[in-house]
């Protein structure tokens, strides 16, 4: 058994992690098809990226937990304003089951704080984000010219059992 893997679609990202946490495993994989065995993992954990409920289910032994963290319906909405004409709130990060496969909510809990992002730090946010590959370059320089900006960190933490 695997006492700590990851997997994620980006080669950048599971090399990173590699050199960080050098007894890991690391695979560069779809979440659809997660490299894995049956029952391996007393822990699922997904921060901000798509997921397989089937294969969460599939990767956790018996009792296992899936930890899910997503956006809060206020989450960088400073940031998407100035993408974006408007700004629709995001949907969170729902788990959506079938009779097949039951995972039992165990705990959920929404974060909320504010913070000031200064100078490079703005644009590095902005990277990080979705929104960075469907930018203007007149916006994305508007961006940059900024000196401080002002952001809504809002985060949905679930938790689920086997």
């Amino acid at each position: 058994m695997l006492d700590f893997g990851g997997a994620d679609i980006s080669k950048f990202a599971v090399q990173l992690a590699a050199k960080q946490f050098k007894a890991a495993s690391y695979s560069v994989a779809s979440a659809a098809n997660l490299p894995y065995r049956d029952g391996s993992f007393d822990v699922v954990l997904d921060i901000f990226a798509p997921y397989s409920l089937p294969e969460v289910h599939r990767c956790l032994k018996s009792e296992g937990i899936f930890l899910l963290v997503g956006p809060g319906r206020e989450h960088l909405s400073e940031l998407a304003g100035l993408v974006y004409d408007s700004v629709n709130s995001h949907k969170g990060n729902p788990v959506k089951q079938d009779d097949s496969i039951l995972l039992s909510p165990i705990f959920q809990r929404r974060v909320t704080e504010q913070q000031t992002i200064a100078g490079e730090q703005i644009l590095n946010l902005l990277m990080m984000t979705p929104y960075y590959w469907s930018i203007s370059e007149d916006k994305k320089q508007q961006i940059n010219s900024l000196t401080s900006l002002n952001v809504t960190l809002d985060f949905e933490l679930q938790v689920f059992k086997k």
